[in-house]
């Protein structure tokens, strides 16, 4: 059994983000309120109705890789804790996802996609991807809008950069 933790958005990257008030694509920050909640990536928990949280454009790979994708992602408008905590989010770690594997050189595992099942609990299934030794790394992504939710590597190894 492999044991896996789980990665929001750097602390660093959204402290850039925050000061600067722009996202890694030149896009303002702009800090709105929801009549629904949404995934927050800045500490992998469902947003509240009473948090203002902004849209903006994020890329997991960040150096020059055709499977470096930038894709909207909600994160709190403000600076909050981040995620810190061993394993996986408890907020997000059921549902209908595809979780895409990558090598260490940064490149899509194709063997490595998995579709979840809607009551599906992701970790069984994280770690029997991460058993794979060829596979660094492994990226939860939502089933409908396709767009980047965490990172999940085995415990002890940092995430791809």
């Amino acid at each position: 059994m492999t044991t896996i933790q789980a990665y929001a958005i750097p602390t660093d990257d959204m402290k850039a983000i925050w000061h600067s008030g722009l996202d890694q694509r030149g896009n303002t920050l702009r800090p709105q309120r929801h009549e629904e909640t949404f995934p927050l990536r800045c500490c992998l928990r469902q947003s509240e109705l009473t948090e203002e949280i902004a849209l903006i454009s994020y890329a997991p790979l960040q150096g020059p890789s055709p499977w470096a994708e930038v894709g909207p992602v909600f994160v709190h408008a403000t600076p909050c804790d981040g995620y810190d905590s061993p394993g996986l989010p408890e907020a997000m770690r059921i549902g209908s996802k595809v979780l895409r594997s990558y090598r260490a050189d940064g490149s899509l595992d194709y063997d490595g996609i998995v579709v979840a099942e809607p009551d599906a609990d992701l970790e069984p299934l994280l770690e029997d991807l991460l058993a794979d030794p060829a596979r660094a790394e492994v990226h939860v992504r939502s089933l409908t809008a396709q767009c980047f939710t965490y990172r999940v590597t085995r415990s002890g190894e940092a995430p791809l950069t």
